[in-house]
């Protein structure tokens, strides 16, 4: 509602977080998941009547990918050296499996993720994402703490999986809570809302029934309005050895499914935004076919900036002047919009606080 966000909240500031925003931290963009993704199911011991099968469960994403772009020459070698990525959008094909799965019955479905082989893509997709922070986050560049430290006052709304932010707050003993609105005052004017509108790779269904709640390790409950969800603290290893997809929202043209266990954590943007604020988005693609977050985003930006609501900012990455037209045509309509186009950075910093 109007003013809300900054009587009740004290916020001033929206940040809106993709994929670009984790990339100088090591991890990888969408783009660049196939090749990995497919590395792991093949690390998966995989079976059938007549043995173990070569290749382990990539044998099943194999026959999926066929199957959705017929006319690629789709296989091992050609997946393992990126031969692909020119052809096949990661994205689509995941839009693909998660609108199958809205087809199977209730007895069909493989768990609460839907067929098979998307519960298994979201496991391997965890998986990957968690080995690179196992990997990168002992460096994280020093850009990040200064940018971590210049966060009172803000909301962060964030389409990442991964747990950089909550690593880097951790660090700094700042707190954060994964809603905005909670009844303790004191949480709500002493911690950050840090809002992850498509999950997480340490979130898991409480339900899960592969799970040995004696030996799974700690975890917590996130609190009002997630219906199924936890959090795995310490090692996610714990889950995934177990078979255990995370709670993540893959790519997809309609996500109502998957949202459902999200509670109320959608409508937070779209209730809240119509206040005077500072918007910036960092790393996110802004896709024109994802129409979840442009519709309760765009329509706002462009509406907000022309009443004068809104204060606009826009960090990206563009290696030529193609891309900085793509980028800024996203953002189009959008009144005194402002673009840094050389990637997230220390020298990025000034520009966004400034």
């Amino acid at each position: 509602m109007r003013g809300e966000l900054s009587y009740i909240f004290d916020i001033k500031k929206v940040f809106i977080i993709g994929a670009g925003f984790s990339k100088p931290a090591g991890l990888p963009l969408t783009s660049e998941l196939l090749p990995l993704v497919h590395q792991k199911a093949t690390e998966k011991e995989y079976s059938n009547s007549d043995g173990v099968i070569p290749m382990g469960q990539a044998v099943m994403l194999l026959e999926e990918l066929r199957y959705y772009f017929p006319l690629l020459n789709v296989t091992h070698n050609n997946i393992i050296h990126g031969r692909l990525g020119r052809h096949i959008n990661l994205e689509k094909f995941l839009s693909f499996l998660a609108a199958e799965s809205t087809f199977l019955s209730t007895s069909d479905r493989f768990n609460e993720h839907g067929s098979k082989l998307l519960a298994f893509i979201k496991q391997w997709i965890g998986e990957v994402i968690y080995e690179r922070q196992i990997k990168h986050f002992k460096n994280i560049p020093d850009f990040y703490n200064v940018f971590i430290k210049q966060l009172c006052n803000s909301l962060i709304l964030t389409f990442n999986w991964d747990t950089l932010i909550e690593t880097l707050l951790d660090f700094q003993n700042i707190k954060y809570r994964y809603q905005l609105n909670v009844e303790d005052f004191d949480e709500r004017r002493n911690s950050i809302p840090l809002l992850k509108l498509h999950g997480s790779i340490n979130w898991f269904s409480t339900d899960n029934y592969y799970d040995d709640k004696e030996n799974s390790g700690k975890f917590t409950n996130l609190g009002y309005g997630f219906k199924s969800i936890e959090k795995q603290e310490g090692d996610l290893r714990i889950r995934f050895n177990n078979y255990q997809s995370p709670w993540i929202v893959v790519p997809n043209y309609d996500k109502l499914i998957q949202l459902k266990e999200y509670g109320e954590l959608w409508e937070t943007p779209w209730r809240y935004l119509d206040d005077k604020l500072e918007i910036i988005f960092i790393g996110f693609g802004f896709r024109k076919d994802d129409f979840h977050a442009r519709g309760f985003i765009y329509p706002k930006l462009v509406q907000g900036s022309r009443n004068g609501n809104y204060s606009v900012k826009v960090v990206d990455f563009a290696a030529n002047e193609s891309d900085r037209k793509k980028i800024k045509n996203r953002f189009k309509g959008i009144e005194n919009c402002k673009f840094w186009l050389d990637g997230f950075n220390l020298e990025s910093l000034n520009f966004i606080f400034n």
